[in-house]
């Protein structure tokens, strides 16, 4: 028997009776079950979305990506296209420097050394490398607080640290193990080793000094002034470029030191000759001054202005231009090599092992107890510490400088050290016989570095992205700060 079974309704027909519960739907909505409730359409998904289940819950349009970026999406019309990459991303790069990005990978292509640095940020398990092509080879530098372990050898700690490729076509990949801070090298092609040597190239300059001494330097943020026997003086912006001969009123007469003090700057010689410049490319003019002898340093701090020299000779003045009195200095006769305004206190050094401090230079300056054998030629303060150098390789430091001193004895120096100074965790220090030597700790290792000095080292000085060394014979040279 036939049966005919018609439904006019204008109510949607429940799920229990066959129905689906609901009298319209979303356009292109996947429809999902809801139990005895009506059938539930999901969201519309857009192009290359996929449907993602969720335990317990309806599943989901959603978009896939990659965490690492080494799988690539790419989303179209009813379509997802996806390749994966397969180790680090490589790209050519033939500038000299730049900062290397995690899961990445570096062909070196420059004819001068490359200098890629260390990501700042990284997570464990992040990866890099680096392979050789230009004849300039690479070097990976640290940022702060990195290091590289390369098997049983670490990297000095920041930014002197670094691992560099000898060889043209070395090359070497790196793994992140501790976030932010460690990597470790674990596979290398070629002459890649550990290299700690900063600063890394020393390149002589044409100072304009004509074969005579360089005595002296200083920079006021702007230019550098180098000052010399037979009133040499020359300045530079940029200390690699271009030294032009100045004329600083000294005549004939040996220049010992040159200073910035409080925008103002400062020369002292021999005859107790003093000059000033408001700028060292303009003009120089002589002051009067009580030494009688050879003027070598100059000092500013707390309104006052201090100069030293031979025969324990000091003076202070309020202004540089005007007059300046003589003061008893502690010295006797002993020669003051340097005077500093170092952490609010007034410190000179000299012959004999002396040093004296004082905090009003107009009045009483103190000997101080050190055990350094002789000549004491500069202090200076830094991260807390002060650091003497001075002859017979000796190095003193102090935590406190009206206290006590321990000596440091370092073996890299053969003879005298003459000069000292400091930048971003790095000691410089120099001396005779054309020595350099770095260190991040001036109370542990020095390591001499290779330069084109022939004898003496006199002084050095940072700034404008160098260290500045100059000397004997008219030598001046830089080599580039690695920040």
């Amino acid at each position: 028997m036939a049966t005919i079974n018609t439904i006019n309704s204008s109510e949607p027909i429940e799920v229990g009776a066959g129905g689906i519960g609901a009298a319209t739907l979303t356009d292109h909505g996947i429809l999902v079950g809801s139990g005895t409730g009506a059938l539930t359409a999901l969201t519309v998904g857009t192009h290359g979305q996929v449907l993602v289940g969720s335990t317990g819950a309806d599943p989901v349009m959603a978009t896939i990506d990659s965490d690492n970026a080494t799988i690539t999406f790419s989303p179209g019309a009813a379509s997802l296209n996806i390749e994966s990459v397969v180790g680090d991303a490589w790209s050519e790069y033939t500038g000299t420097a730049t900062t290397i990005a995690v899961n990445t990978a570096k062909v070196a292509n420059n004819a001068a050394e490359i200098r890629f640095v260390l990501p700042s940020t990284s997570s464990v398990g992040d990866t890099l490398s680096i392979a050789g092509k230009g004849a300039g080879a690479w070097k990976l530098a640290q940022a702060a607080g990195q290091t590289i372990h390369l098997g049983a050898n670490d990297t000095i700690t920041g930014i002197t640290g670094n691992i560099a490729s000898v060889d043209q076509f070395g090359a070497a990949n790196l793994v992140c193990s501790v976030a932010n801070t460690d990597w470790v090298v674990r596979n290398i092609e070629g002459d890649v080793d550990i290299d700690n040597t900063y600063p890394k190239v020393w390149t002589s300059q044409t100072s304009n000094f004509s074969g005579e001494n360089v005595r002296s330097i200083d920079f006021d943020g702007t230019t550098f002034c180098a000052a010399g026997y037979a009133g040499k003086m020359s300045t530079a912006t940029d200390p690699t470029g271009t030294w032009t001969a100045r004329t600083s009123s000294f005549g004939a007469t040996n220049i010992f030191g040159v200073d910035y003090c409080n925008a103002t700057w400062i020369a002292g010689g021999s005859g107790g000759t003093v000059a000033t410049a408001s700028s060292p490319t303009g003009t120089w003019t002589q002051r009067t001054s009580p030494h009688t002898s050879t003027v070598r340093s100059f000092a500013y701090g707390d309104g006052v202005y201090v100069s030293v020299g031979s025969l324990g000779q000091m003076a202070t003045a309020t202004d540089p231009t005007g007059t300046w009195t003589a003061r008893t200095s502690s010295f006797g006769a002993t020669t003051i090599y340097q005077v500093q305004y170092l952490n609010g206190i007034f410190i000179a050094c000299g012959d004999d092992g002396k040093i004296a401090t004082s905090t009003t230079p107009t009045g009483t300056w103190t000997q101080r107890s050190n055990p350094m054998s002789d000549w004491i030629y500069k202090v200076i303060y830094e991260d807390g510490l002060y650091i003497a150098v001075g002859t017979n390789t000796e190095i003193a430091t102090a935590s406190d400088p009206t206290s006590t001193w321990t000596l440091i004895a370092d073996s890299s120096f053969s003879s005298y050290i003459d000069s000292i100074a400091y930048n971003n965790g790095v000691y410089t220090a120099c001396g005779d016989s054309g020595e350099i030597a770095t260190a991040t700790d001036p109370e542990g290792t020095w390591t001499q570095q290779s330069n084109t000095f022939t004898d003496l080292i006199y002084d050095n000085v940072v700034g404008a992205g160098y260290w500045v060394c100059v000397g004997q014979d008219g030598e001046i040279e830089t080599s580039p700060i690695l920040t």
